[in-house]
């Protein structure tokens, strides 16, 4: 059996509570663009990456038929007669943050550490 050691300073447990904020949202991360800001802080902004959106899309349909103003539209079936959208991809960013040296330093040991711990899991 161990000695107990008496003059040692008693032991606490401290815990933390993560509460999610009114906002809080999850989001696909494509990849981060950022570096060192004036201030020695590393600026960090993670964005999703998607293809762009159509600013409006046309079909040419039928009129109405009588007193109707129904307008019968399968776009299943249907090819628009104009799409008009930006070309490229949209890199979306939501968030950024700005970590310190010792924050950036303990992000990077936690990504290594999961990183480690994917691969060992991998065939």
């Amino acid at each position: 059996m161990a000695a107990e050691n008496n003059d040692a300073a008693p032991m606490v447990k401290l815990q933390f509570h993560y509460i999610k904020g009114p906002n809080y949202r999850e989001g696909a991360c494509h990849g981060a663009i950022g570096g060192v800001t004036s201030q020695g802080k590393l600026w960090m902004a993670l964005y999703s990456e998607r293809p762009t959106l159509p600013r409006t899309i046309e079909y040419e349909v039928p009129a109405p038929e009588g007193n109707t103003t129904e307008i019968v539209l399968n776009e299943a079936e249907w090819t628009p007669s104009r799409v008009d959208t930006r070309s490229g991809i949209v890199r979306h960013v939501e968030y950024s943050v700005y970590l310190d040296l010792d924050v950036a330093m303990r992000l990077r040991n936690w990504l290594d550490k999961q990183i480690q711990q994917i691969a060992e899991a991998s065939p």
